[in-house]
């Protein structure tokens, strides 16, 4: 039989006691073992162990949950919950406050934040880590493809293997990466960078500002650029490369035919295999392989082309036809007439003419 004395209970050697009702302290200085004598094990249930402050009422500053799936929710202290179930082992941790890690061998520090893809990872404020592997890490910030990566602020990482970071960036391909301001890389394998940039062909590139390379393998740099060709590379501002292999460069440059290149100021080359530089070309030549266009201001012509006779596969040169003199020249400038049929050669004082009829 047990011997009951004040503040002790002493029980014979390996003898049980069983209480029924809570067991209090007098006050808060008493400890449960010591360093000389500690406890062997320490058995709890599902419930909480709960970390109190002094005070009248104490307040809780932390607790250690065990028992599965749910966190602890009642209060808004939610210090630390580690779950680990024998039969279910998760191994998931949390620490802060409002954190859930649901997912096996999870992982969710700071505040409000969710883990629940196996092995995630999610820290900072309100963010989300659904994927398998996950991480999520920042602002509200959610990476919810398998083994992806979301930093910054409201980016989403929606593809396996995907990368957002910066402000309102998606990255939803797989083993995509965005990053900027609300840049969207929807392709496979694609980037997009800079602010506004889209990259939804697979394996693409946009990068600056509002340019969008759609085609497969595509790249679109500067400022709202579009490389929809595949294989195609739009650079500058506001220039088009929509043709297959096609580069356009510039400003408002169009490369619309296959392997064509237009580069300069509002030239296009509309052509197979055309080359088109300088600034306002003619429109709709599709006999030149080669063409300077010297216009200006809307007004379209060519300084000089290089055609292809389609019928003998033979080339020539072409220089502008006018039908009246033009003003104030320069020495060496030259023009055919079609009305009089005669070619001019400015000689820096007059404008001679030859005939090779």
């Amino acid at each position: 039989m047990s011997t009951l004395k004040v503040n002790n209970i002493i029980p014979f050697s390996g003898q049980t006691v069983n209480i029924q009702g809570d067991f209090i302290p007098s006050n808060t200085s008493q400890s449960l073992g010591s360093l000389t004598s500690p406890w062997a094990e320490l058995y709890v249930s599902t419930g909480s162990v709960n970390f109190m402050a002094p005070g009248t009422p104490a307040v809780t500053v932390a607790r250690l949950r065990a028992g599965g799936q749910a966190f602890a929710s009642a209060g808004p202290i939610q210090g630390m919950i580690f779950t680990e179930t024998n039969g279910n082992l998760r191994g998931s941790f949390s620490v802060g406050r409002d954190n859930q890690a649901s997912g096996t061998a999870s992982l969710a520090n700071g505040l409000a934040n969710t883990a629940s893809g196996f092995y995630s990872h999610a820290e900072g404020y309100g963010n989300r880590a659904t994927g398998a592997g996950a991480h999520a890490e920042g602002a509200t910030n959610l990476a919810s493809g398998g083994s992806s990566h979301a930093e910054g602020q409201l980016t989403t990482a929606s593809g396996d293997y995907s990368h957002a970071e910066g402000y309102l960036t998606v990255a939803s391909g797989y083993g995509a990466h965005a990053e900027g301001n609300a840049s969207l890389s929807s392709g496979g394998q694609s980037h997009a960078e800079g602010t506004y940039t889209t990259a939804s062909g697979n394996s693409s590139h946009a990068e600056g500002a509002s340019t969008i390379a759609s085609g497969l393998s595509s790249h679109a740099e500067g400022l709202q650029t579009i490389a929809s060709g595949d294989y195609s590379h739009a650079e500058g501002a506001q220039s088009i490369a929509s043709g297959y292999a096609a580069h356009a460069g510039g400003v408002n440059s169009t490369a619309s035919g296959l392997y064509s290149f237009a580069h300069g100021n509002t030239v296009q080359a509309i052509w197979n295999n055309q080359t088109a530089v300088g600034q306002y070309n003619v429109l709709g030549d599709s006999s030149s392989l080669f063409v300077v266009g010297v216009g200006m201001n809307g007004n379209r012509k060519n300084g000089f082309s290089v055609e292809l006779d389609v019928n003998s596969t033979l080339a020539s040169v072409v220089i502008p036809t006018n039908s009246s003199n033009p003003q104030n020249p320069k020495a060496g400038a030259m023009y055919f007439n079609a009305g009089t049929n005669l070619l001019y050669m400015y000689n820096g004082t007059a404008w001679r003419s030859a005939s090779f009829a």
